[in-house]
């Protein structure tokens, strides 16, 4: 550690070759400092380290620590109401000094800890025992400092109060007997007896009551009665047989009089007397006969009866030993029988203008005539005959063909295509459902179309819903006959064309039409020839439910009397079908639209409405008169409310409301339920 070394190195040619050189000394590797006399407050220590290398040592001193305080909490102890208390401080165990902190930075004495006592804070007094008549109560009070401290003192006695006299062993005094009662004076507080004197009573004697009479049902008896009024066990009675006398002698239309006389023995009574009526003597009768009379649709009728012409009674026999009365003789009117609806004034439809008729219902028995109803008769298709070549097509120049209708002078031309040209899909559309051949424009855009990727059938729906196609007017039959020609390359037979005009009258579409041909086998050949794809045709919510949409129909047509529009129709057989609005709700829409309102209904006319368009009928002549009535009240009571209270509401918006009451109870009655099911809800 403190010597230096050396080190040689010898040469590798030759090993007397040696070189020396000097290592200096590698100095001492000391370790950790240890402690050998630890330091104290007022002397120094010493602490000492070790060479690893070799035995040499080294010390050096430990500075004395100097006084640090130890510092013992004394807790803080609130005074009391007679004991003194303190704040906390510290005190230093080895020195014994007073501090304010735990630190020992601030130095205090220990008087300056001290916290004086309260004293007492006295609440207010509280009884604990009530003082009676006869015996001391006590009361306390507590400190609001210590609960534990409580004061008590004594209520001295209240002494008796006396209540009024009351009355006890009371006897009633009788007709022959006194009576009496102890008068009683009690304490109010504690119902102690203080004093007690007795009352005597004397007898009241009789009391007799104004008498009353009771004859016998036959007069033969008259009996007087009076009752003491102190005692009802005490009665005097006495009963006589009274006089008879007539007074006046009956006849067989008078009745004549008489008199009954009671005389009494006792001074209590007066003499009676009673007055009878004698019935008339024995009536015949003199009965004159009304014949039967039948009752009619609209009369009452009556069976046979005898009429007494002296007393004016009614006998159902001639011998008048049966009573009757005018009603029970009575028939009640039999009320219409409608018979079978008959046509009248009927103008029957052509193939240009609809026909109609007035269907007509009659009383089976009287024949009275009790509705009419004008009903419109669709015009008729035309008939037409077969295709005639009116100008032969040439090679390169179409013709022309002819069909005339064979009920009137309507005819159809279309165009034969040059007999040198090869007619395509498109031509072959204009020519059969437009009826003319097509133009360079029109045939360049729909092959355009289906080189674009348009299906045959969409391009077939297409020129249906044109505005060319829909300006020709045809008829549904009509429609379906051009469905089958185009589509399926023939006519069609009667009974085909009765079915597919059929699905249009329940509310279907054209387009719904085109649907069901472009999904045939037969169009699917068709397109194939001409190295088309049918595809297929997209419905609106219209024809996706027939029933649905006859409902929505029957709304337009009762409430605003007029068509669907496609729009309206398709949007509101969309609620219907999603089933976001219900049946009811739909109806109350199309009651209670704008466009209804605009119509200004009268009452009867508003509930006319509701019966054919909730109910399926036309309205009864009673029932259309209680609910017009009804509404009017309602309305005259809303209209009235509003006035009252200033509600501020309009007459119209009332008018409104008593509507939707209206409405609400045709809405929930079972024959809507029954119609409303019928479509299918």
């Amino acid at each position: 550690c403190t010597e230096a070394g050396t080190e040689t190195r010898t040469c590798a040619h030759d090993a007397s070759h040696v070189e020396t050189r000097t290592v200096p000394a590698l100095g001492h590797n000391w370790g950790a400092w240890t402690v050998v006399t630890a330091a104290t407050e007022t002397t120094d220590g010493q602490e000492m380290r070790t060479c690893s290398r070799c035995t040499a040592q080294e010390t050096r001193t430990i500075p004395a620590l100097g006084h640090t305080h130890v510092p013992v909490k004394t807790k803080a102890k609130a005074a009391s109401c007679e004991a003194a208390g303190n704040t906390a401080c510290w005190t230093c165990s080895g020195c014994g000094r007073y501090f304010s902190d735990a630190a020992c930075t601030s130095e205090i004495d220990l008087e300056d800890t001290v916290i004086p006592a309260t004293g007492h804070a006295w609440g207010a007094w509280t009884v604990k025992t009530p003082a009676k008549c006869t015996e001391a109560g006590t009361e306390t009070r507590t400190c609001a400092h210590d609960a534990s401290h409580v004061e008590t003192r004594t209520i001295p006695a209240t002494g008796h109060t006396p209540g009024a006299a009351v009355k006890e062993n009371e006897i009633s005094a009788t007709c022959t007997a006194a009576g009496g009662y102890d008068a009683v004076v009690y304490c109010t507080t504690c119902r102690a007896e203080l004093s007690r004197s007795h009352t005597t009573i004397p007898a009241t004697g009789h009391a007799y009551g104004a008498p009353t009479y009771t004859w016998a049902a036959d007069n033969s008896s008259a009996t007087g009665k009076v009752v003491c009024a102190h005692d009802a066990s005490h009665v005097i009675v006495e009963t006589v047989t009274p006089a008879y006398k007539v007074l006046t002698a009956p006849t067989e239309t008078t009745q004549g009089s008489g008199r009954y006389t009671a005389t009494f023995a006792d001074t209590h009574f007066t003499t009676q007397t009673k007055d009878v009526t004698i019935p008339n003597l024995a009536h015949v009768h003199t009965l004159v006969k009304t014949a039967a009379a039948p009752a009619s649709c609209t009369e009452a009728g009556h069976t046979e009866y005898w009429t007494c012409s002296g007393c004016g009674k009614v006998f159902a026999d001639a011998a008048g030993t049966r009573e009757t009365t005018l009603a029970a003789a009575a028939i009640p009117a039999k009320g219409h029988t409608p018979g079978t609806a008959q046509r009248e004034n009927e103008v029957p439809a052509t193939c240009t203008a609809a026909g109609s008729y007035d269907e007509v219902v009659c009383c089976t028995e009287c024949h009275e005539e009790l509705s009419r109803v004008t009903k419109s008769v669709e015009r008729l298709s035309h008939v037409f005959g077969d295709w005639v070549v009116t100008i032969p097509a040439t090679e390169t120049e179409p013709g022309e063909e002819t069909r005339c209708c064979e009920n009137c002078d309507a005819f159809e031309t279309r165009p034969i295509p040059p007999t040198g040209h090869e007619e395509s899909y498109v031509e072959r559309a204009y020519r059969l459902i437009l009826g003319r051949a097509g133009d360079e424009e029109g045939i360049a855009h729909w092959n355009a179309e289906l080189s674009g990727g348009a299906s045959a059938g969409g391009i077939i729906r297409d020129f249906f819903r044109s505005e060319e196609y829909l300006a020709r007017g045809l008829t549904d039959a009509q429609t379906v006959a051009l469905c089958y020609q185009a589509m399926l390359s023939r006519d069609p037979a009667p009974d085909e064309v009765a079915n597919w005009t059929a699905m249009l009258a329940d509310g279907y579409s054209t387009t719904k039409l085109v649907a069901e041909f472009v999904a045939s086998p037969e169009f699917a050949s068709i397109c194939a020839d001409y190295g088309l794809t049918a595809g297929t045709i997209e419905l609106s919510a219209r024809d996706v439910n027939g029933n649905i949409t006859r409902f929505v129909e029957r709304c337009y047509l009762y409430t605003l009397e007029r068509g669907a529009d496609e729009a309206g129709l398709n949007e509101w057989c969309q609620h219907l079908l999603t089933q976001d609005l219900t049946p009811e709700r739909v109806a109350f829409g199309f009651v209670f639209s704008d466009e209804a309102k605009a119509r200004n209904l009268d009452d009867e006319a508003f509930i006319a409405m509701l019966y054919r368009m909730m109910l399926d009928r036309e309205p009864d002549e009673a029932g259309l008169a209680n609910w017009a009535g009804a509404l009017r009240q309602n309305t005259a009571a809303e209209i009235a409310y509003d006035a009252a209270f200033e509600t501020g509401r309009s007459e119209a918006d009332a008018i409104d409301q008593t509507r939707q009451n209206i409405y609400a109870l045709f809405a929930e009655s079972e024959e809507f339920g029954l119609m409303i099911r019928n479509f299918g809800f």
